[in-house]
């Protein structure tokens, strides 16, 4: 049997580790000083994925009611497609609700289609693009929307 998932919120002490993992898993991602300024603001909900007491993916959202927007999902790559960024997905989802989001709003790769197939089976629909979004390499973001409530 593999080892268990827990889930909880980015601390302080997580920050290096997060954005190594950032830094191993995403062409744009998070400085450790940014992970560590985002956590001084209530409005930023981070989530940690650890397994056997190591970081093994997180997840940001900023929230701005009535929407929350989905910053980064990243999973160790020797842990990918065994359900983590999914488990994080849905806790992110759960978090905004409560903080009183009525609609989640992301931004993704055009060709990252792993992930336009996650965000897809989670209920999030696409609603547009944004021409050259990312920089390095350029790359038009599919935005994608999952209503909450309406």
């Amino acid at each position: 049997m593999g080892s268990e998932t827990v889930l909880r919120p980015l601390r302080i002490e997580d920050c290096a580790a997060v954005s190594m993992l950032a830094a191993r898993t995403l062409p744009e991602h998070w400085s450790v000083q940014a992970l560590e300024e985002s956590l001084r603001f209530s409005y930023n909900v981070c989530f940690v994925a650890e397994r056997e007491r190591c970081i093994a993916g997180f997840a940001g959202i900023m929230v701005a009611p009535p929407d929350a927007d989905l910053l980064s999902v990243a999973v160790e790559p020797a842990l990918q497609r065994q359900g983590i960024a999914k488990m994080l997905l849905k806790r992110v989802l759960q978090e905004a609700g409560k903080h009183g989001a009525e609609r989640m709003l992301l931004e993704v790769r055009q060709g990252n289609l792993a992930a336009r197939r996650l965000y897809e089976k989670t209920g999030f629909s696409e609603i547009g693009t944004r021409k050259d979004y990312y920089a390095d390499p350029k790359e038009d973001a599919v935005i994608m929307e999952k209503w909450l409530r309406r």
